[in-house]
């Protein structure tokens, strides 16, 4: 059941309660009592609960287009990059976080993961210290070997957060050991840049399932970019 068919669900349900209600009240009620006043009044009321049954579900399904435009899909994107790449990371999964707790739930029915405003709550603490961890760890091979011989993606490579690629065995070994002096001048950023970089990843990896799941049960699809003014 999608959350907009669970929200559809109360009307549903009222309106049987409606129907079971008149069906006793016809069929206990006195036989002086106008029975067709009572039918009418029924099916009235009947109609008018799927009148507010399709109220209801236009509604969620704007409110749950806006989350996925907002939040939803903006989270999913994130997720999906690479831990090379975290940079301001933390603002959109702290944005998305925060428009799901404000705007997330439409008659006490949540239009969004069960587990995902944590979720989103953690990767964004975690983007946010491993980027000041990085940022000391380029400062300081800036520092050592200047801006023209350091390159911090060879770092990535040496500690095991990205592939090698074209980068040489000698430049990954010179970035290795330039990462393992940080043991010594800066043993939290040594301790802490590897293992913040996996746990960033294999949150990602949580974090985009539990979206693309969330999508498959409610036959959504996240929210293309519009083009920019040249296409």
């Amino acid at each position: 059941m999608t959350v907009v068919e669970k929200i559809g669900f109360y009307s549903i349900t009222l309106a049987a309660l409606t129907l079971l209600l008149g069906l006793l009240g016809l069929i206990y009620v006195p036989q002086t009592t106008d029975k067709v006043g009572i039918g009418t009044s029924v099916l009235t009321a009947i109609s008018i609960q799927f009148l507010v049954y399709d109220r209801l579900r236009d509604s969620a399904l704007r409110r749950l287009d806006f989350l996925n435009k907002k939040a939803l899909s903006p989270a999913l994107k994130v997720s999906k990059g690479t831990v090379q790449g975290t940079y301001g990371s933390d603002s959109v999964f702290s944005k998305s976080q925060e428009m799901l707790q404000r705007h997330g739930k439409f008659l006490g029915v949540k239009l969004y993961p069960k587990k995902l405003p944590e979720m989103l709550a953690s990767g964004a603490k975690l983007i946010s210290t491993f980027t000041n961890t990085r940022d000391r760890i380029e400062n300081a091979g800036y520092k050592v070997w200047g801006r023209d011989r350091f390159n911090f993606w060879a770092v990535f490579v040496a500690v095991g957060l990205m592939p090698q690629g074209n980068y040489t065995d000698d430049m990954v070994k010179t970035h290795k050991e330039f990462f393992d002096s940080l043991k010594k001048s800066d043993n939290e950023a040594w301790e802490l840049f590897p293992k913040l970089g996996k746990e960033i990843s294999e949150l990602n990896e949580q974090i985009s399932k539990t979206i693309e799941d969330f999508f498959l049960d409610n036959q959504m699809e996240p929210v293309k970019e519009e083009p920019g003014p040249f296409g």
